[in-house]
């Protein structure tokens, strides 16, 4: 009897033993799991579940995926206005990437063509593709987005430990030019080179006439920017047509035309960008008078100015946007215009214009 037990708690022992092996080998298992995290911003009134299940299925070995439901009003936003979403929620909640997808579009021939849209954390850039699927059905276009996610993540993932590597090498505390070089470097990757192109309408105060002096302004140039900071410089033209002002002693009509050339820097806050802009402008001015009598004379002048405003952007759409401003004209040269040696018209020293114009901002 007492040999039985013996051998029977030796058993026991042993029994006990590999159930703490087994526990202990699970732990580090469940202990590996990635870190990153990827979240899925899907559309309330059109869940996709499947692309939720490939994404989780895709990137199973480089990060975690949560999925987020938005709302009709958040899904109906523009574009821009979804990416700026999309990167405050990759700053605030830490989230290494942030991504959604346009319903696809079934073409003729069967395939399926979806835009799919990754907002990287530190990236400060929106990575854009557009994935094609020759006769595609639903899985396949989840799975093809969801490997088109997982290139970007492990992308991220394989340049965050390089840059963290980097860090920590031969940078010593005290070497000023080392810290300069590698902040210069990390600007120089969240900058990028746009378009900058501008149509609108402008208004500036002018004595004697009841609503201003109304004209045309048009703009082309580029720029260089990232997520929160832009600059650009552009040539432009303003154009205000023919104007009438009537004096008892005469009247006066005259015309301007003002090729310009302004640096705009901005900072975008929020959901718009709030921009000073500064320039010179060199305007060629027409002018007809006439007596009373109906004796007429013509003159031309040309001066220089000196422009100075602010204006707020809205983003709309697509790179487009609506531009508000004001300004400050100060003319170098004061131009009046005399009939029969008294003054009709003083266009002032100081003129200030007011501006509406549509933007477009892009590659």
């Amino acid at each position: 009897m007492g040999s039985w037990l013996k051998a029977n708690a030796g058993r026991v022992g042993l029994s006990a033993v590999g159930v703490l092996a087994l526990v202990c080998a699970a732990a580090p298992a469940r202990a590996q799991q990635p870190s990153a995290q990827v979240l899925l911003l899907d559309d309330g009134a059109q869940p996709r579940p499947g692309l939720l299940a490939s994404l989780r299925i895709q990137l199973a070995d480089v990060a975690q995926v949560n999925a987020r439901v938005q709302s009709a009003e958040q899904v109906a936003a523009s574009v821009a206005a979804r990416i700026h979403t999309a990167e405050t929620i990759a700053a605030q909640e830490h989230v290494l990437l942030v991504v959604w997808s346009d319903s696809p579009v079934v073409a003729k021939d069967g395939s399926q063509e979806a835009v799919l849209y990754a907002v990287g954390q530190r990236e400060g850039r929106a990575l854009l593709e557009v994935v094609r699927v020759p006769g595609g059905e639903g899985p396949d276009m989840d799975r093809t987005l969801a490997i088109k996610v997982h290139e970007v993540v492990s992308e991220l993932v394989a340049s965050q430990k390089a840059a963290l590597s980097s860090s920590m090498l031969a940078i010593e505390p005290g070497d000023p030019n080392a810290r300069a070089s590698s902040a210069t470097q990390t600007n120089a990757r969240a900058l990028a080179p746009f378009a900058d192109l501008r149509a609108g309408a402008l208004v500036g105060t002018q004595a004697g006439t009841a609503l201003g002096q109304w004209g045309t302004q048009l703009a082309a140039g580029a720029g260089l920017g990232g997520a929160a900071f832009r600059a650009s410089a552009t040539l432009g033209m303003m154009i205000f047509p023919s104007l009438q002002v009537t004096r008892a002693a005469g009247q006066v009509r005259f015309s301007e035309l003002s090729p310009e050339l302004l640096i705009t820097l901005g900072r975008r806050l929020d959901w718009l960008w709030l921009e000073l802009q500064s320039g010179v402008l060199y305007s060629s001015i027409s002018a007809t008078g006439s007596t009373p009598a109906g004796v007429s004379a013509s003159t031309h002048a040309q001066h220089a100015s000196w422009l100075l405003g602010v204006q707020a952007d809205v983003p709309m759409h697509a790179g487009f946007s609506l531009a508000l401003g004001f300004d400050l004209q100060t003319r170098l040269v004061r131009q009046r215009f005399l009939v029969n040696g008294r003054e009709l018209v003083d266009l002032g020293a100081l003129r200030p214009l007011a501006h509406i114009a549509l933007r477009f901002c892009g590659p």
